[in-house]
């Protein structure tokens, strides 16, 4: 019974858990979708603030597995700076690929290198995303949970491997 799997077995509470955000209500100057093919991406991206402009997809570099220390580097700002629109597409627990894309107002993509403490050498790139009004986010949204932050405090995180990050290209 589906009940019972959504309930008990590992897989079926990360479905669950996807199609409850997939199904949930964006917050105040938010839009989302939950993807399942490139064509749907690329529509979402068209209907987008972003995709008006020239963009650009980044993410954060897989080839090197991290572990222990690390330095920041060089930190840029994505789009010249501009606090803008950026969407955010999550790979999603699903039995198929699906992302969960949305855009938030007010926020800033930046790319960073990761460093090795000792030699300086660069050992990898990585994305963070920082959004700078979380004033109207859900006050038990997942981000406040995680890093203990509360509504109306500026957030960031990384962009993970497998997710992906689109804003404007840089001119």
């Amino acid at each position: 019974n589906y009940f019972t799997y959504r309930q008990h077995a590992p897989m079926g509470k990360a479905v669950a858990t996807t199609i409850d955000h997939c199904n949930s209500a964006p917050a105040k100057g938010e839009t989302m979708r939950c993807i399942t093919s490139a064509e749907d991406m690329i529509d979402y991206l068209a209907t987008s603030l972003v995709a008006k402009i020239n963009i650009t997809a980044r993410s954060t570099d897989n080839s090197i597995q991290l572990g222990g220390n690390v330095l920041i580097g060089e930190v840029k700002a994505a789009n010249g700076g501009k606090l803008g629109h950026v969407v955010s597409c999550h790979q999603a627990a699903f039995p198929y690929l699906l992302y969960r894309c949305h855009s938030v107002p007010e926020t800033k993509l930046y790319e960073v290198e990761i460093l090795d403490p000792e030699t300086k050498a660069k050992i990898s790139a990585a994305t963070a995303i920082c959004h700078f009004d979380t004033s109207v986010w859900s006050r038990d949204h997942v981000a406040f949970m995680a890093l203990g932050y509360e509504r109306g405090m500026e957030i960031c995180q990384w962009v993970f491997p497998g997710a992906i990050a689109w804003t404007a290209a840089t001119e």
